[in-house]
């Protein structure tokens, strides 16, 4: 996973987190706001109910604020609150409607809203740009029901979360937009880290080949000169083993900064890839006594880049062929569906059952054999499964590694098709 990887998933974690911190900040705001108004308007009803359906005189005890009342009365108060009175008698028949305080509703509009008022059960309720309480005074049976217009309010409330969300929204594309600055600041110097290391590998390695070539030309003059021995074999061996380490430093090394120069992606046979790539590993195979049993349908294509592909598949044979130890051969399965391909590859190997390794396998140069064994059949740097999960993370995938029963392990390989 590349630099530029980790820095979108870090603007994707922090924008995700400011939205939610956000959207939770308005939402508690705005309900906060809306049971304040909802609460002053219970507190309009109530002062209402206390005084016989209408606002005590202003000076008065009654119009003093009271513990338990929110809303404060003034000169303007019976002037500016709309509302009217409806009486329904215990069979639900309408005995008196005062519209003296309201202008919006006529008398049957009233006596349709105090019916369905009193019917509800409740003792505050909303009807339309209503909102009303249900109240019984002592020693009458009928029901008093006041409703009061709080259409004004209403619309304040929604203009409140309106600019609210306007404001919430315009405030998380600024955030985006210094997280992306920032985070861009941030990470330069480990760009540029990251830069002059891959070059240094890059040119190291370029550097090793001439001293590496100049050697084997040297060891193939004493060979000549002095015949075939034990030492000049096992130099030879050596010699070997370093040129495949420094191309694999130098392929793991590019493949970071090569990732933007393979092109665009390509319609391929995927099934053809994987049976050239089993085809040409089958006598590898037979070498240490197994076969490679493959199931893989026929017309499998994806879009993508062909030298990442074989790449990768070369390094999964390959390693699976190394590494296979006890008794059972490689099984090879490639199945398809309409967004995903995916190929399992598996192998006998004794340390299956060990779950610690599976967290470090895809790591640079990490050996599972602790003696890091150099085996002539089963050597390796580990580098080769380093290299294969970029391959699968350019086409948009992963590999992973787990167990099947204790003495057999299996790498999936997920692409995306297209």
């Amino acid at each position: 996973m590349n630099i530029q990887t980790y820095r979108r998933k870090f603007i994707l974690i922090a924008m995700t987190a400011m939205t939610a911190c956000l959207v939770l900040l308005l939402t508690m705001i705005n309900l906060f706001n809306c049971f304040s108004v909802v609460a002053e308007q219970k507190d309009i009803l109530s002062i209402l109910l206390e005084n016989g359906g209408r606002f005590p005189t202003f000076g008065s005890p009654m119009s003093k604020r009271r513990p338990g009342h929110s809303y404060e009365i003034t000169e303007e108060s019976e002037h500016r609150v709309r509302f009217f009175v409806v009486t329904v008698s215990p069979e639900g028949d309408i005995i008196h409607v005062n519209l003296q305080q309201i202008a919006a509703v006529d008398d049957q509009q009233a006596a349709a809203l105090g019916q369905k008022a009193a019917a509800s059960g409740q003792e505050y309720g909303f009807a339309g740009n209503y909102i009303y309480k249900v109240s019984t005074r002592e020693g009458s049976p009928n029901t008093h029901i006041i409703f009061l217009d709080w259409q004004e309010k209403l619309t304040a409330v929604k203009s409140f979360a309106f600019i609210s969300v306007i404001s919430g929204t315009a405030g998380l594309a600024m955030t985006f937009l210094i997280v992306l600055w920032l985070s861009q600041r941030a990470i330069r110097p480990v760009i540029v880290s990251s830069q002059k290391q891959q070059q240094f590998i890059t040119d190291a390695s370029h550097e090793l080949k001439t001293p590496l070539s100049a050697i084997s030309v040297n060891m193939e003059l004493l060979g000549m000169e002095l015949g075939e021995n034990e030492w000049i074999a096992s130099t030879n061996d050596q010699l070997s083993m370093l040129r495949r380490l420094v191309d694999q430093l130098i392929c793991t090394a590019r493949m970071d900064e090569e990732a933007s120069l393979y092109g665009k992606k390509q319609e391929l046979d995927f099934s053809e890839l994987v049976t050239d790539a089993v085809t040409c590993f089958m006598p590898m195979a037979e070498t240490t006594g197994r076969t490679i049993e493959v199931n893989a349908p026929e017309g499998i294509t994806m879009l993508g880049n062909e030298e990442l592909l074989r790449r990768m598949l070369s390094v999964l044979c390959d390693n699976a062929i190394k590494h296979a130890r006890g008794e059972g051969n490689i099984v090879l399965s490639l199945s398809a569906k309409p967004k995903a391909i995916t190929l399992r590859i598996q192998n006998p190997w004794p340390h299956a059952k060990d779950t610690a390794i599976y967290e470090r396998m895809f790591y640079r140069f990490y050996k599972a054999d602790p003696a890091r064994s150099k085996d002539s059949i089963r050597n390796g740097f580990g580098v080769g499964l380093s290299i294969a999960s970029k391959a699968a993370q350019w086409h948009g995938g992963a590999i992973k590694a787990s167990p099947v029963d204790k003495d057999q392990i299996c790498f999936a390989v997920t692409l995306r098709r297209k």
